[in-house]
């Protein structure tokens, strides 16, 4: 399974390590805008199955374009004032999206979801 992880902060570079640690993902992605620090955290994890990908989650298009890349799911660990953006990127791109905070608005995008033939799950929350 192919993964990309949106924001490498506290709870993302957790979800990250977690990930990379799965017999059944085959790769993840991790995106995050400061690529400097985000490479710092993929370096530390000393794995082949981890990568660093530079992107600014306000270019829909750079963000559905990466969204196509043969992703199975895209987990959303960035701040929730993104959430609704990431799920409308998600939906359009065709991929599954987990959303790790509070977005109530996602909801309203569940027939949007269904007609793409994806499953969004908002405010799934993280534990550690």
């Amino acid at each position: 399974m192919r993964i990309l992880v949106l924001g490498v902060g506290k709870q993302g570079s957790v979800l990250v390590k977690d990930l990379i640690e799965s017999n059944e993902v085959s790769e993840v992605v991790a995106g995050d805008i400061d690529i400097r620090k985000l490479r710092q955290h993929i370096d530390k994890l000393t794995s082949e199955t981890a990568r660093a990908e530079q992107i600014d989650v306000t270019d829909h298009t750079k963000l559905v374009k990466l969204m196509k890349g043969g992703f199975d799911v895209v987990a959303n660990a960035l701040p929730w004032t993104y959430s609704l953006d990431v799920a409308k990127a998600a939906i359009e791109a065709g991929v599954n999206c987990v959303d790790l905070g509070p977005s109530p608005e996602v909801f309203q995008l569940h027939e949007d979801a269904k007609a793409a033939g994806v499953t969004v799950i908002p405010s799934c929350g993280l534990d550690p």
